[in-house]
């Protein structure tokens, strides 16, 4: 039960959901460029806008490993704002294994940028089977995960998209060897982490001047800030997130738990009030998206209440 916890930990932690870009995508610059297009849609919870680009990146450049992994990405964005269902899993594999079909294939060396697809890609088998409650399979893929990470240790500095999956790695890691020390003969097996080096890592990817990689950096600081009661630095990142993107539903619930978190509660409600007004005018989401962060903010506010009946 206890290594049972702790990988559900891991899954839900550590492995993110970010794309690199293959090798063959330094050719195709316009295939680069879309991309962040789509990123950018999607950190704006303008789905239908993203899914209309990724059909057409798809169509133009079915070769291409990135455009399925920026399908499986906007899956992964439906999946957890409310739309999770049988149907977007499906899709979600489906887009899955083209994409590790389009990395692997005719490949003899690999490249940072495809070191880096495969980290991407194994992390998201494990997390949707974390979230399936498939562990073994899940620890299957946390492994071949782990195996790329390995080629990526100390070549930040030449691929900056590193510093974000050796940044997590090194903290999360740490974390868990600190907190589970019954774990510790099995934690040998892994790479040693450094709870420092990671916060650096992850701090120097969230001022990258690649929105992508500092939005997903800042998103994960804020997460780890969170996680270590500091809610001054984790409202930093949430605030950064938020100015940057005003209508992602998932940052401003963030931001507002860091309120709450910190006891700031006429703070917070400034902020649900502004998560019910981009939920409601945004024509993009469905029922069950407009209403899955409210929700979840409510629920947090109502154990707000029960745990501070005086505020």
């Amino acid at each position: 039960m206890v290594k049972k916890s702790v990988f559900v930990y891991i899954l839900l932690n550590f492995f993110f959901t970010l794309q690199g870009y293959s090798e063959t995508t330094n050719d195709v610059p316009e295939l680069k460029q879309k991309s962040y297009a789509i990123f950018n849609a999607l950190y704006c919870f303008k789905f239908q806008a993203a899914d209309s680009l990724i059909k057409q990146a798809k169509k133009a450049y079915p070769d291409q490993s990135l455009s399925y992994l920026l399908s499986v990405n906007y899956y992964w964005w439906l999946i957890i704002s409310g739309e999770d269902n049988f149907e977007n899993r499906k899709n979600f594999y489906l887009n899955l294994s083209s994409a590790q079909q389009k990395t692997s294939k005719g490949k003899q060396k690999l490249s940072n940028e495809d070191i880096y697809t495969f980290i991407n890609i194994y992390s998201y088998k494990a997390r949707i089977e974390g979230l399936n409650k498939n562990y073994l399979k899940a620890v299957s893929h946390t492994n071949s995960c782990v195996d790329y990470l390995k080629m990526s240790f100390g070549k930040e500095k030449e691929y900056e998209y590193f510093y974000l999956t050796s940044g997590l790695y090194n903290y999360y890691i740490t974390t868990l060897d600190d907190e589970y020390p019954i774990l510790k003969p099995y934690l040998l097996i892994y790479p040693k982490g450094n709870f420092k080096t990671g916060i650096e890592q992850l701090t120097i990817a969230s001022q990258s001047n690649d929105f992508v990689l500092s939005t997903e950096a800042n998103y994960f600081l804020s997460k780890i800030y969170l996680e270590q009661k500091n809610y001054v630095l984790a409202n930093n990142s949430c605030k950064i997130l938020t100015r940057r993107y005003s209508t992602n539903l998932l940052y401003l619930y963030y931001e507002f738990k860091s309120h709450l978190d910190n006891n700031e509660k006429e703070k917070a409600l400034v902020i649900l009030k502004q998560l019910n007004v981009q939920s409601i005018i945004n024509r993009q989401l469905s029922e069950k998206q407009k209403s899955h962060f409210i929700n979840l903010a409510q629920k947090r506010l109502e154990k707000y209440y029960k745990n501070n009946p005086t505020r």
